[in-house]
């Protein structure tokens, strides 16, 4: 249900990002279990050196109480889970932590 990108130590100073490690939110799916939850994409995208950032949205530091390291830990902590489970999601908003619940829903057929 969302994009997202890997946060580096260089990105993270260059942007003053409030976090070392993460990941960048740059799109929610709208009626995703993410979207559901409440979850906020990118506001911004910024090229730097000819790679696009997602800025202004969540920061997902941590999946049920694991750094969210890289898109794979995401993934690997989804697939553990069946439709209809949950997980939460540790992230930053702008300076604020909070903790949100998830309900997943069934992967679509085709990706949009």
């Amino acid at each position: 249900g969302i994009s997202a990108k890997p946060i580096q130590a260089d990105v993270a100073r260059l942007f003053h990002l409030p976090a070392r490690q993460g990941l960048l939110v740059g799109r929610v799916e709208p009626g995703s279990g993410a979207a559901k939850a409440g979850l906020h994409g990118s506001t911004n995208q910024v090229t730097v050196s000819g790679e696009t950032w997602p800025l202004g949205g969540d920061v997902i530091t941590a999946v049920d109480g694991s750094p969210a390291t890289s898109i794979e830990s995401l993934r690997d902590a989804v697939a553990s889970k069946q439709p209809g489970d949950v997980i939460k999601l540790a992230i930053l908003r702008g300076t604020k932590h909070l903790t949100l619940t998830v309900r997943l829903g069934r992967q679509p057929a085709t990706p949009s």
